[in-house]
């Protein structure tokens, strides 16, 4: 282990495993977000993920939060951050579905 660096694994298995989640999930949605050892430590804290998201937006991404409803924000990643895990491909929701590459961006807000 290197000295001064934190590894990777100081946080628990299942903890790492939520936060490689939402990770994904920002990515799958094009949000330019991730959650490193560093910040998802920060929000153990608060036990309900979609609290810890919540938490996360008003504090790191009060920009996005002028743009879009904070529980529309947070559905929307939970959801994705779900269909990811299943492995399986909703037919009710997909974030690709008729959105143009322009919709799907967040560069200007983010």
């Amino acid at each position: 282990m290197n000295a001064g660096k934190p590894a990777e694994t100081d946080i628990s298995p299942a903890d790492e495993l939520e936060r490689r989640a939402f990770n994904r999930a920002f990515r799958e949605l094009a949000f330019t977000w991730y959650w490193d050892t560093s910040t998802f430590r920060s929000l153990l804290p608060i036990a309900e993920p979609r609290e810890r998201l919540r938490v996360y937006l008003e504090r790191e991404r009060p920009t996005v939060l002028a743009a879009y409803p904070i529980d529309f924000l947070v559905n929307l990643v939970c959801e994705t951050q779900r269909r990811l895990r299943s492995g399986t491909e909703s037919p009710a929701f997909s974030p690709r579905r008729g959105w143009t590459a322009a919709m799907h961006s967040t560069e200007s807000i983010a």
